[in-house]
């Protein structure tokens, strides 16, 4: 199940979350769950990371710093999800791993193929992988 994506929708569209925002409840929309199910597409199929989240390499740890989590866009927990929309990094970040998930692939193809020359003819040179 750890490749799935659950949708819950229910008539309540005030739920009260367990996050505040300048001391104020967030609320989540469960009626129009869309942008949530926009960011938890995005996230697993087209490999972006929302903003609140980092990478701290000398620790070797993930951070969560909610300063980070604003703006209007799915991702953000904090925005009222008023309009369902993407910025133009998101779009370029979601280009750029495709490409590179599609150069990986092909490498991995390319790999396999010389693997398989190789073990055809031991007599020839061999072929040297990516």
């Amino acid at each position: 199940m750890s490749d799935m994506i659950f949708i819950v929708q229910t008539g309540t569209t005030k739920w009260e979350s367990t996050w505040a925002c300048n001391g104020k409840p967030v609320y989540f929309n469960l009626k129009n769950p869309v942008s949530h199910a926009l960011s938890a597409v995005m996230q697993y199929l087209g490999g972006l990371v929302p903003p609140h989240i980092s990478y701290d390499e000398a620790n070797n740890v993930v951070i969560h710093d909610w300063l980070w989590s604003v703006g209007n866009s799915p991702l953000s927990y904090t925005s009222r999800h008023y309009e369902n929309y993407f910025s133009s990094i998101h779009v370029d970040t979601v280009k750029r791993n495709y490409i590179v998930s599609c150069l990986d692939a092909s490498i991995g193809s390319v790999n396999e193929a010389i693997l398989k020359i190789n073990l055809f003819d031991s007599n020839r040179p061999k072929v040297t992988q990516m």
